[in-house]
């Protein structure tokens, strides 16, 4: 019997984080702390992984960010904080910076 293949995150392909599976039930800002100290991910490495500052995501899971655009937006929709559409984020992390295209060539 093959085993079920664990979601993984749509960013950093991490598996088993409140990231890789953005159907799960929301999550509190102290279960999402949780989260980060149980597993012993750094919230610096994570958010180097999904390319966004590490303030950011701090001030986000400590509950000091609105959460209702841009980076800020994304993070809580990441670690289940808030639901919520992330494709713009995504996309922009699908496409090379401007100028790097033209450097390769």
């Amino acid at each position: 019997m093959k085993a079920a293949n664990p979601s993984r995150c749509v960013v950093c392909a991490r598996e088993l984080f409140l990231c890789s599976d953005l159907a799960s039930p929301l999550k509190t800002h102290a279960e999402a702390k949780a989260a980060f100290h149980s597993t012993g991910i750094a919230l610096k490495s994570w958010a180097r992984e999904h390319h966004v500052h590490s303030n950011s995501v701090n001030e986000v899971i400590n509950g000091r960010k609105r959460c209702i655009r841009g980076h800020a937006h994304a993070i809580a929709v990441l670690l289940r904080l808030k639901d919520g559409d992330i494709t713009e984020f995504l996309s922009a992390r699908a496409t090379p910076p401007n100028g790097a295209a033209a450097r390769e060539q």
